[in-house]
């Protein structure tokens, strides 16, 4: 994918299949939806809940961008939705995606329990006609 964008639209719309219906796109009270999830502190790629245990699960695509950014950021975003829109001891998780491995992201996530790091691989086949 040469831009996040494109990402990030593949992933939403294989959302189910890439994540088994364990997580749905969060849908807020007036109908917006958890792809480029808008907050006073910049949009959050992906917002996402658990229907299994209610918690909210923050992505964040890493393209571009350094770890230490990324790291930054997604906490950031945990911490508006832990304040915003967490009710009743709901918590909230965060995913980075990405496609290569990154030491300083990981050595940075070693620090915290709630956050997964996740890669992704593309493929692509052609086939002759029959």
């Amino acid at each position: 994918f040469v831009l996040e964008r494109y990402l990030e639209d593949f992933i939403v719309s294989n959302f189910d299949v890439i994540f088994k219906k364990k997580l749905r796109i969060y849908e807020d009270s007036e109908g917006n939806d958890g792809q480029q999830y808008t907050t006073d502190i910049g949009p959050i790629d992906i917002l996402a809940i658990s229907p299994e245990s209610d918690r909210f699960v923050v992505i964040e695509l890493k393209k571009g961008r350094s770890s230490d950014v990324v790291v930054g950021q997604i906490l950031r975003y945990m911490g508006w939705v832990k304040k915003n829109l967490c009710k009743d001891g709901q918590s909230v998780e965060g995913l980075i995606i990405c496609r290569d491995s990154d030491p300083k992201l990981a050595f940075a996530l070693e620090m915290t329990s709630n956050i997964n790091l996740r890669f992704y691989t593309v493929s692509f086949k052609l086939s002759e006609s029959l």
